[in-house]
């Protein structure tokens, strides 16, 4: 039985939408692994941050408008690009939770004494903003730590 001129047509409108949905979500995952790549186990900042949205802001143009049919593949990406200031917050918030697991050992005793630092001492030695202003009062420690 063959098929009818519609059917073919059909047949390899299916096959190009199939082949072009590959496509793009190939692009999505070597997007999302060359963003990942830069963040992973850093501090990002605002800068940095800029700088990775204008480096790859072609890249995700080409197949921003598939996010809806490919979140699952796409959730990440879409996230840095549109939704810059959260995502920053919540990547550097496990970045410096980890941190801070990581390396607290080397913050519980200072010059001989079990004095350590605070949470918030902590996450002011992980947090890596182009500009962080620091107040620290007489007698917290600023000449011992």
């Amino acid at each position: 039985m063959s098929k009818t001129n519609e059917q073919l047509d059909d047949d390899d409108y299916y096959e190009r939408t199939l082949a072009t949905e590959e496509k793009i979500k190939s692009q999505c995952r070597k997007l999302k692994s060359k963003i990942k790549k830069n963040i992973d186990n850093n501090y990002l900042n605002f800068s940095k941050s800029k700088n990775l949205v204008s480096k790859y802001f072609d890249d995700y143009k080409l197949i921003k408008y598939y996010k809806t049919q490919f979140y699952s593949e796409f959730g990440f990406v879409y996230d840095f690009f549109e939704k810059q200031t959260s995502f920053r917050e919540s990547h550097n918030k496990i970045y410096i939770e980890k941190c801070k697991r990581e390396y607290s050992q080397f913050f519980i005793k200072i010059d001989d004494k079990k004095l350590g630092l605070t949470d918030k001492q902590l996450e002011a030695v992980f947090t890596d903003e182009d500009a962080s202003l620091i107040n620290a009062g007489a007698g917290t420690g600023k000449t011992k730590t």
